[in-house]
């Protein structure tokens, strides 16, 4: 969620461009929000 909001402010506001960092970032974050809730829903 956190880098839906740096994304754009960081194309926009700091005129920067998308790295692959970002993607590397995004993917990390969703692996961890797996691990963290994968066992929340009982099994």
């Amino acid at each position: 969620m956190s880098l839906l909001m740096f994304i754009p402010f960081s194309l926009i506001v700091m005129k920067t461009a998308i790295k692959l960092d970002y993607v590397w970032a995004a993917l990390c974050l969703l692996a961890a929000t797996h691990f963290i809730f994968r066992g929340a829903n009982g099994s």
